[in-house]
C-alpha cells in the first residue's frame, strides 16, 4: 500500500506548515509522506527559532533542523494527494491559483501565526496543529 502524500501550506513555510510536516512525520510517517511549502516563501530559509525550539522539545529526532522553505508550485500540487492549508483563506487562495487541483485542498482550521508571541503561543500553535492533524488522520480512510 502506498503512503498518501500530504502537502501542508502556509505563507512562508518556516513555521506552521513546516511544523505540521514534521508533526505528521512523527505521528504517522508510516502512513503518510508529508511535505510543506509556502504561498510566498523565501526559498531556502530555515525554520523559525521558536518552531525549532518547540519541535526539539516535542518530537523525537532533529530532522526538522534541516528544513528549508519551498515555494508552492503546480508540480507540488500535482504530486500531492491532499493539500492542507493552515487557514481557510489560504485554502481559498490555493484553490483560485490552482483550480485544477481544488478538490485536493482542505483547511486545517484557523492556525494563526504565533511568531513574536512567545513560547506559550508557539505551544498552543503546536497543539492546534497536532489536533487538526489527528482529526485529518481519523477522517482519512485508507
Amino acid at each position: 500500500m502506498s503512503r498518501k502524500k500530504v502537502l501542508f501550506v502556509c505563507v512562508a513555510n518556516t513555521c506552521r506548515s513546516a511544523m505540521a510536516e514534521y508533526i505528521l512525520k512523527d505521528m504517522a510517517g508510516d502512513r503518510f509522506d508529508a511535505s510543506s511549502a509556502g504561498l510566498n516563501a523565501f526559498v531556502g530559509d530555515t525554520m523559525e527559532p521558536y518552531a525549532i525550539r518547540i519541535l526539539d522539545r516535542r518530537l523525537a529526532g532533529n530532522l526538522h533542523r534541516l528544513h528549508r522553505a519551498r515555494q508552492l508550485s503546480g508540480y507540488l500540487m500535482e504530486e500531492a494527494d491532499i493539500v492542507v492549508a493552515m487557514r481557510e483563506d489560504y485554502a481559498r487562495v490555493i484553490r483560485e491559483s490552482y483550480p485544477e487541483f481544488a478538490d485536493k485542498v482542505v483547511s486545517l482550521g484557523e492556525i494563526n501565526m504565533p511568531l513574536f508571541s512567545g513560547d506559550d503561543a508557539m505551544e498552543q500553535c503546536y497543539d492546534a496543529i497536532k489536533a487538526g492533524i489527528t482529526e485529518l488522520l481519523l477522517s482519512e480512510k485508507d
